[in-house]
């Protein structure tokens, strides 16, 4: 499948919830709602964020709220905690694949559009495309002690009146240059989460027995 992924020469965009929910399950190891009580916690830790906080902290707690519900999720089950080249991610247990989350741009989550991270991020997201690109070929950089690594991106912006939404998706990068992503080889796009009225709390959500049977409250829009 993955040197299928690598020739198509469009991106496999998915946006029914049942064909999400299967992809994630079948080729990443995780059920959807794993990644969606993800973007929730983000969530919740941002509405934390008084006027008196810093400029960027909003964005910053919503980053960090989201990559530690990854990794408290998944850690127990074998996944790890990784920082390679700087970049945050939680590792699947056989080194293969790993996932991280960015701040998009406006096509996050629009079907046409062509989304990118917000932020350049440099090296990191480089040397992640590279690996990428060599696992989705089936191909090995000549290294002995080198183990092919797809990284998987949840993307997620702010949308709607007074930036009250996340719109959001799991993706997989496939070519990019100076710390920008140019080509997506999978976009799995998730539901919007309203946020009206920010009453997020980290208390309300479920301690997750396993991923599987993880539940994420929806927020009606």
């Amino acid at each position: 499948m993955a040197d299928s992924l690598f020739r198509r020469p469009t991106s496999l965009i998915l946006t029914r919830p049942n064909e999400v929910a299967d992809y994630t399950r079948s080729n990443i190891g995780v059920e959807v709602a794993v990644i969606e009580a993800a973007i929730v916690a983000g969530a919740s830790d941002a509405a934390m964020v008084t006027a008196h906080n810093a400029a960027s902290s909003y964005g910053y707690r919503f980053w960090d709220g989201l990559v530690a519900s990854l990794r408290d999720q998944l850690v127990p089950h074998g996944w790890r905690s990784e920082r390679p080249g700087q970049l945050e991610v939680v590792r699947r247990a056989d080194n293969r694949l790993q996932i991280t989350g960015s701040l998009g741009d406006d096509a996050v989550g629009v079907e046409s559009g062509d989304p990118n991270c917000r932020h350049d991020k440099g090296e990191s997201t480089d040397a992640a495309v590279r690996v990428n690109q060599l696992t989705l070929a089936g191909s090995s950089n000549g290294d002995p002690g080198w183990l092919p690594m797809l990284t998987w991106w949840i993307l997620y912006r702010f949308s709607g009146p007074t930036e009250r939404r996340v719109t959001a998706e799991l993706s997989l990068l496939r070519e990019g240059s100076g710390g920008r992503i140019t080509d997506w080889a999978v976009r799995l796009l998730l539901p919007t989460f309203d946020l009206d009225g920010g009453e997020f709390d980290r208390l309300e959500l479920p301690e997750p027995p396993a991923p599987v049977d993880f539940s994420v409250r929806r927020l009606s829009s």
